[in-house]
């Protein structure tokens, strides 16, 4: 008896993909502006690790939530991207201004995991590279490229960015 193929792939993480794509997506575009709840809830079902109080808006562009680790209390501002071919980690209070890409994959840079410290603040249209780790309490400056290590309670700015005095708290 000879079987037939159907094209059908059983890749769980395709499917995940798809279901993402075709559904969670647009779940968390629609929501009601202020409705961070709802959209913690839909972004757990597709496997993102969100704690209490964290808020992330609706026009954030994230490819793979099951990849997203988010602490207390941190935000992800409007239109911010994250890209999840590797885990992204962001830590407890911590700001993702709006437009700030997080790449976990870039052509000519590589890929690998991003992790962002608690207290932090990553200003707008920063871009953070892949492999890059952020220290706990540092500050980003606006459309600064984060590349490698930033050690923390430091302020920093740049393409690349670098440290250029201490974070005054």
């Amino acid at each position: 008896m000879s079987t037939v193929s159907t094209g059908v792939q059983s890749d769980p993480s395709r499917l995940r993909r798809m279901m993402w794509s075709g559904c969670g997506r647009w779940c968390l575009r629609f929501t009601p502006h202020v409705a961070y709840g709802l959209r913690n809830v839909v972004l757990r079902m597709f496997g993102a690790s969100i704690e209490r109080g964290a808020r992330v808006r609706r026009s954030v562009s994230i490819d793979a939530p099951w990849q997203l680790r988010l602490g207390a209390r941190a935000m992800i501002g409007d239109k911010a991207m994250i890209s999840g071919r590797h885990p992204v980690t962001i830590g407890r209070g911590t700001t993702i201004s709006q437009g700030v890409a997080l790449l976990t994959a870039a052509v000519g840079v590589g890929e690998g995991p991003i992790r962002i410290g608690s207290g932090c603040w990553i200003a707008a249209e920063t871009i953070v590279l892949p492999e890059s780790l952020i220290g706990d309490g540092t500050v980003v400056g606006a459309r600064s490229q984060v590349a490698g290590v930033l050690p923390a309670d430091v302020v920093s700015v740049g393409l690349p960015a670098v440290a250029v005095g201490p974070r005054v708290r």
